[in-house]
């Protein structure tokens, strides 16, 4: 997982650009939107995905650090060499995953904030440990599901079960 950072007060939130795509659910992945240069492909890939966080910070003494994260999918770094909507439908709960654990960094510094917590390093901890099981689910995903489809019938159940019992941490950009 990638994560990019800046500390900013505000900033306009891209929804959609030229290769960039905010997570949201009623915009599922099109295949126009893998832009990449495909990359040497082993046997079993058929396509690439770059879902990525980025998150933006402000701190002000004495307060729990304000934090506001993003789910992207970058176009420029997404590719395929296919049009299966098997594989698409893959490649878009790789995006939903990273989703998914966008959603569990909000909670948990959700109860950071609740706790008073102001020491930023602690957030940055924290992130970390989200960080690297997110990486492991990642990879067990890919390692699990590969030319198995009942299997990733299982993991799509999964991730949408989770992604519904953290509704309430979805970022919905204001209209």
């Amino acid at each position: 997982m990638l994560f990019a950072v800046g500390r900013v007060l505000s900033q306009e939130v891209v929804i959609e650009n030229d290769s960039l795509l905010l997570w949201q659910a009623d915009r599922p992945l099109k295949w126009e939107d893998f832009k990449g240069v495909p990359k040497p492909v082993r046997s079993h890939n058929a396509a690439g995905t770059g879902p990525f966080i980025k998150y933006v910070y402000s701190t002000l003494e004495g307060r729990p650090p304000e934090f506001t994260f993003f789910t992207y999918f970058d176009k420029c770094r997404s590719w395929t060499i296919t049009n299966s909507s098997e594989v698409l439908e893959h490649e878009q709960l790789h995006f939903d995953i990273a989703e998914l654990y966008t959603r569990k960094i909000r909670k948990r510094f959700d109860s950071l904030v609740f706790e008073h917590i102001t020491d930023k390093d602690i957030y940055f901890q924290e992130k970390q440990k989200i960080d690297d099981e997110y990486q492991e689910c990642q990879n067990n995903y890919d390692y699990e599901v590969l030319a198995n489809y009942p299997k990733f019938l299982e993991w799509r159940k999964r991730i949408d079960k989770e992604l519904e019992e953290l509704n309430e941490y979805e970022y919905v950009p204001e209209e």
